[in-house]
Order: C-alpha cells, then sequence, then structure tokens
C-alpha cells in the first residue's frame, strides 16, 4: 500500500483564528428532518391504483441551531403546504441531501419543491424556491428546476451550479434562472461524479469524480480521470489536480484511504477538506483532514464521531465542523479542545419514517 509522499506533511492549520467560544458567533447550523408517512403499503396502494401523492405524506421540518447560546428552533415546515420539499432523486428515501442550500450572504435558504398535486413520479424535476427562515413558512418560487439532482450555491447566492448525470454541468444566475454557462462532462461518462462545491472567489468550481463501474476492471482499477478537478466558469478551463494526495487510493494513517468524493472547499480559505474511510465488518469510519491546492501541508481533523459520516460542512468562519452521525448531528469546533455536541434528531411519530441531514450555515 503506497505511503503519504513527503511533500505532504502536518503543519498549523491556516486559517483565521477563531472567535472566543464565549463570543457570540451569530453562526447557524441548520439541518432538516424529513418525515413519510404511509396510510397503507406501496403493494395495497398499487393493487387499488391509488396515486404516489394519496397514500404517501411527506413534510420536511427545517431547524437552525445557534452555536452561541445550544439552542435550537424550527425555521421553516412544509408540513401544511400545498408544496413540498423533494428528495435527492426526486422521491423514495427520507434524505433531502443536496436538495436544500443555506446561504451565508443572503441569510435564507433554498430548495428543490414540487406541487402536491403535481407529485406523480418520483423523477419529478419541479422547481427552485426561496424560503423563509423565521418560522412563518412562506415561500416564493425562483424558476423551473429541470435538474433531478442536487445544486451547489455560489458564495454570494448569485449563481446555482448542478450535474446532470454524467452529461454536463450547469451553472445558472439565481435571480432569472438563466443559463450562464454549460460545461461537457462527455470525458467522465464512465466515472461517478458525487459532489461539486465552490471555490471561496465564487470563480471556480472544485468537482469530485470517482472511479464507476465501467471504468473499474482487474487490469486498471481506477481510470485516468479520477481526481479532483478545478473548473473556471469564466473562461472555461479545467484543471486537474494532480498532486498524489488526490489520487485513488491513497494511505494517509494506517489502515486510512482517502475518498475522492470526499473533498470540497472551506468557505474562505484556499484549502480543501477531505474525509480518509476505513471499512469495517459494518461500518466505516471517517477521518477528516484537510489540505492545500498542490495536495500537501495535510492537516488532520479529530472528530469524536467517526462512524457513518458521508459530508462535511464548515461554518462561515471556518471554526465549526458539523457532519451527521449515525441518525444524529454532531458539531466540532475545529481550534478549540472541545467535547463533540450531539443535536439529536426529534423523536419519529408514529407509523413515520424519518430521517435528519446536515442543510448548510446562516449567519446573522
Amino acid at each position: 500500500m503506497a505511503s503519504v509522499p513527503e511533500s505532504v506533511t502536518a503543519t498549523a492549520f491556516p486559517t483565521p483564528a477563531p472567535s472566543p467560544i464565549n463570543q457570540p458567533s451569530h453562526e447557524y447550523l441548520v439541518y432538516g428532518v424529513k418525515r413519510v408517512a404511509y396510510a397503507m403499503s406501496d403493494y395495497d396502494a398499487n393493487l387499488q391504483k391509488i396515486p404516489l401523492s394519496q397514500y404517501i405524506h411527506e413534510y420536511t421540518d427545517i431547524y437552525s441551531y445557534s452555536v452561541e447560546d445550544r439552542t435550537t428552533k424550527i425555521i421553516f415546515s412544509d408540513k401544511d403546504l400545498p408544496v413540498f420539499i423533494m428528495n435527492s432523486s426526486g422521491g423514495g428515501e427520507t434524505a433531502i441531501h443536496d436538495i436544500v442550500a443555506a446561504s451565508p450572504s443572503t441569510g435564507r435558504i433554498y430548495a428543490r419543491m414540487l406541487p402536491r398535486d403535481q407529485y406523480l413520479t418520483y423523477q419529478d424535476a419541479g422547481g427552485l424556491y426561496e424560503l423563509s427562515t423565521d418560522g412563518t413558512n412562506q415561500y416564493k418560487k425562483l424558476f423551473n428546476f429541470d435538474a433531478p439532482v442536487g445544486f451547489v450555491l455560489s458564495p454570494d447566492a448569485t449563481k446555482i451550479a448542478s450535474l446532470y448525470n454524467n452529461d454536463f454541468l450547469v451553472v445558472r444566475t439565481l435571480d432569472s434562472g438563466n443559463e450562464f454557462i454549460r460545461i461537457d462532462l462527455n470525458e467522465f461518462k464512465d466515472n461517478w461524479i458525487p459532489a461539486i462545491s465552490w471555490a471561496p472567489d465564487g470563480k471556480s468550481l472544485l468537482m469530485d469524480v470517482a472511479s464507476g463501474e465501467a471504468s473499474v476492471t482487474p487490469a486498471q482499477p481506477y481510470s485516468q480521470t479520477t481526481g479532483c478537478y478545478l473548473m473556471n466558469i469564466y473562461d472555461r478551463t479545467m484543471e486537474k489536480l494532480s498532486a498524489p494526495l488526490f489520487q485513488t487510493p491513497r494511505e494517509l494513517t494506517h489502515g486510512f484511504m482517502t475518498n475522492p468524493s470526499s473533498y470540497a472547499y472551506f468557505p474562505r480559505s484556499n484549502r480543501l477538506i477531505g474525509m480518509a474511510q476505513r471499512y469495517d465488518s459494518s461500518y466505516y469510519a471517517i477521518e477528516p483532514f484537510s489540505v492545500d491546492l498542490k495536495g500537501a501541508n495535510l492537516v488532520e481533523i479529530p472528530i469524536g464521531h467517526n462512524k457513518a459520516v458521508w459530508e462535511l460542512n464548515i461554518s462561515p468562519e471556518e471554526d465549526y465542523l458539523a457532519y451527521p452521525c449515525m441518525q444524529d448531528t454532531c458539531l466540532t469546533h475545529l481550534q478549540l479542545a472541545q467535547p463533540e455536541v450531539v443535536i439529536q434528531a426529534p423523536a419519529p411519530e408514529s407509523g413515520t419514517d424519518q430521517e435528519q441531514t446536515v442543510v448548510g450555515w446562516l449567519e446573522k
């Protein structure tokens, strides 16, 4: 198994010094709890030819958690609205991962939604909506959104980017929905592209490319296109980050391998955060780390709970890290040696499936 290159060394974390923990940070973690209540089974509904919208009630409650005083409050719910927040594939599973985004720069949240009377199939694309964050459950449709996948907001909340399978990447303006740029991804058709994220300057997108089934063979287990790419949306250039750390596989610490699908930008620094994974018989453990764009200056980020973590969300001031931990959400201070905070999901209602998902951060 390959060792870490000599250029990858642990250094002091190169981010602005955080505010003292007892000072107001004005940072709020946003998380959602998607719930699905079934009036009958899919089998019985199919026998009786009952439409999906008539035997399933699907709704989402979105909460904010203040890191200053450790209080939680509900800021939006579509439970009694004629529209509902969709899921990552249009329907089916309960998670809302990548379907809702919080914008620290505007203090608003955005979601892909669909009128309930149009809830005919799991593949309906719906539209992009702006949601209130004061508990009044107000919403405004921005434009029709035909991507049956998630999206990411630019740092200034003027653009959104989304992947259309592995065919192309589209960036749209948020106020009108007009297409700003379309990038052909045909060279990655045999790969899996699970995530994209914006650079802090809003000019480039980081795209993680993992090996798909078609590109993995005994002779060549990982395709040449696997890795991280930086795409400038203004001059249409695409640069592959070619440092060894961005290739698969790569051992960081003993037994931990990097996963290229986990890299994302820090919100302020020109650095990336990634996850190393170690698989066990029943789960995989996560070890977060930070690197620069050359794959060097590695810094390990200890977290208290490292099971079943599939995403990392950094606060706007880069002092907190939020991540899912089993059925709950965990919060760790990146700089201070503090105990991990566990935000427990609300108890499920009888006969209801639910799942909690980290959405992002707000600043107020």
